[in-house]
């Protein structure tokens, strides 16, 4: 069986993380000057892509709801103080998570459960509409103790953390110190929890 890999582009027709090598070739072929490498794992070629950002950009602090940046903080990832570039023009990474569980708060863990994490990057909304980056579901049924919508909706959301929690820490300096995470989800008392409310 092959290996896995997956494509990063710095430099081509569309920045991104690809899964084919077609998918890759099509966006650096004839581009002048394009960069591009296969990795492993997506978080290092996620990492690779995000040095495509330039060094100088100042610090932003994110526009997203306290949640978000109490969320990004337990993941380890750095949330800046200063607000100096317009957060339409920010590196940003966009999750969205969401999980159910069709037995909720049954005894039997036969019934079926899962999560589901999607997450995009754009190194300038403005001007760059935003590519997935990770996209993950999670099976949970046959858990012990059985799955409930919302250990299936902390699932979601922690399998989209230890995604960006990996790739900020290892991306540069420059991008850990501008990218703004936006954090979406439909559980009410995730959001509440998360807030501290």
């Amino acid at each position: 069986m092959a290996k896995e890999k997956f494509y990063a582009v710095q430099k081509g027709t569309k920045p991104g993380v690809y899964l084919t090598w077609a998918e890759c070739e099509a966006q650096v072929r004839g581009f002048k000057g394009a960069l591009f490498k296969s990795f492993p794992t997506r978080v290092e070629a996620f990492a690779f892509h995000l040095n495509a950002i330039p060094a100088a950009a100042p610090a932003v602090t994110p526009a997203a709801a306290p949640a978000v940046a109490k969320a990004a903080a337990s993941a380890s990832v750095s949330v800046p103080k200063t607000a100096a570039v317009p957060l339409a023009t920010a590196p940003t990474l966009t999750m969205y998570f969401d999980g159910g569980a069709r037995g909720n708060n049954s005894k039997d863990s036969s019934f079926p459960a899962g999560s589901g994490t999607t997450i995009s990057y754009s190194p300038n909304p403005s001007t760059t509409p935003p590519s997935t980056v990770f996209s993950y579901s999670h099976y949970l049924s046959h858990a012990t103790p059985p799955a409930t919508n919302n250990s299936a909706e902390y699932q979601g959301l922690i399998d989209g953390l230890a995604f960006i929690d990996k790739a900020v820490k290892s991306a540069p300096h420059a991008v850990r110190q501008t990218l703004q995470i936006n954090i979406f989800g439909d559980s009410m008392i995730i959001i509440k929890q998360v807030a501290n409310q």
